[in-house]
């Protein structure tokens, strides 16, 4: 049986070496649907880091923020 790698919002974040608030932002902004939560603890799968990247690059350049 293989074992699904689940990241969390922090994860993400850390990834994609962004701060989390932008993150955070992003997925609501562009409704990215998480692959899985628990509780209130919402999981995305390593495939959707290119989604949520080009999500948080769009955030950044609409609210002028650096890019790093």
């Amino acid at each position: 049986m293989q074992v699904k790698a689940f990241l969390t919002v922090r994860d993400v974040a850390r990834r994609l070496n962004e701060p989390t608030h932008r993150v955070i932002y992003a997925i609501r902004e562009y409704r990215i649907e998480s692959a899985h939560g628990v509780g209130i603890i919402r999981l995305f799968v390593p495939d959707q880091l290119p989604t949520i990247a080009s999500a948080v690059k769009r955030v950044r350049e609409r609210k002028g923020a650096p890019i790093l």
